[in-house]
């Protein structure tokens, strides 16, 4: 508990959370995601993928491999390997050759402005979403590299009506150690039964204080990946286009698989 005070204690300006619902269409798929206040420093923004479906997109063997929960409605995270940038997706979405640090936007009314001058963004379903760096545990000798160098954004008086998607555990570079570093077979069941619980529908987690404990466990399991961080995802705004247009569906990515490691190619 001293460790998670500590933790808890080095976190920036307030964000409050709100409840996310599913479309009213899927009401029978709602559900709280979080409803606490947590504190975060904001390192960007960043426009993502929903048109594309988990069931579709992620064979049973990656979820067996990746996921701790798989009766969701689809995983979101920082990783982009994960859950898709717009940018990554959409040659005609080419971004300015520098936005902000990590791949992220710095500033978000430069990424709403560019959405919506994109006809092509009228096709698309996406969500602008906000990132925020909740907690990290750098040691000394870290600190003394500069490793790693996140940025620090003013956070926008409207950041009140974001609503929190939930918590992913991810490293310096945004890789996730929830989503995107496979779970051995010995790990597998006592993982799925100490961790599902805590996770939503995006497979994210829904409070701060279990991720915080994730973390811990993780910069052991993937030392090669350690420090992870907590990091808040929130919703923003919604482009809602033609959701299913399957010029967008499909893409090549790289990932962690059975076989080769924690780390290889996904097609």
């Amino acid at each position: 508990m001293h460790a998670m005070t500590t933790l808890l204690g080095k976190l920036g300006p307030v964000l409050k959370a709100r409840h996310v619902e599913a479309d009213a269409e899927q009401s029978e798929d709602r559900e709280e995601v979080a409803d606490q206040h947590v504190r975060g420093r904001m390192i960007g923004f960043d426009a993502r993928e929903m048109w594309q479906e988990y069931h579709i997109t992620w064979s049973q063997e990656r979820k067996d491999w990746f996921l701790l929960r798989q009766d969701i409605k689809k995983p979101l995270s920082t990783d982009t390997m994960v859950w898709p940038s717009v940018f990554e997706e959409v040659s005609e979405l080419e971004p300015p050759v520098y936005r902000g640090a990590l791949s992220l936007w710095d500033d978000l009314g430069n990424i709403i402005d560019f959405m919506k001058a994109r006809p092509v963004t009228s096709h698309m379903s996406f969500w602008i979403v906000g990132v925020t760096l909740v907690s990290g545990d750098f040691s000394a000798g870290q600190e003394e590299m500069g490793y790693p160098t996140l940025p620090a954004l003013d956070l926008p008086a409207e950041s009140e009506d974001w609503t929190l998607l939930g918590y992913d555990v991810s490293d310096h570079s945004l890789l996730s150690g929830l989503s995107n570093c496979g779970y051995l077979e010995r790990e597998k069941q006592r993982f799925r039964k100490q961790w599902a619980r805590h996770l939503n529908r995006y497979h994210l987690f829904g409070e701060v204080e279990p991720a915080v404990e994730f973390k811990a466990i993780t910069d052991r399991r993937v030392p090669e990946h350690a420090p992870f961080f907590v990091y808040g995802l929130y919703l923003i705004t919604k482009g809602q286009g033609a959701a299913q247009d399957e010029k967008y569906a499909g893409r090549k990515k790289t990932a962690s698989r059975p076989g080769s490691g924690r780390f290889g190619v996904w097609n």
